[in-house]
């Protein structure tokens, strides 16, 4: 899909560090942040991919919410902290 949008930030410059952050209009923050969801446990990974669209322009799951799990390195913790988000989240 972005392939198909794909420009480059500047016709002068035929690659750039921020290329990605102007192909996926997502900010230089987002873009440090997205990385940090590979830490997640491989139960946890799927679920977050299959969460639904944002309703009123608000998430039900916001993105520093998720990150603090990510950033728990044991598994089974992180999937303890994962359903307790998910069981208040409905």
């Amino acid at each position: 899909m972005y392939a198909l949008n794909y420009r480059p930030c500047s016709p002068a410059v035929k690659s750039c560090p921020a290329e990605p952050v102007c192909i996926l209009n997502v900010t230089r923050a987002r873009m440090t942040q997205l990385p940090n969801l590979l830490l997640l446990a491989p139960g946890i990974k799927e679920p977050v991919l299959r969460l639904p669209a944002t309703e009123n322009g608000r998430a039900r799951l916001a993105e520093h919410t998720l990150r603090r799990v990510a950033l728990e390195p044991d598994w089974a913790r992180q999937r303890e902290e994962w359903a307790g988000l998910t069981t208040h989240a409905r």
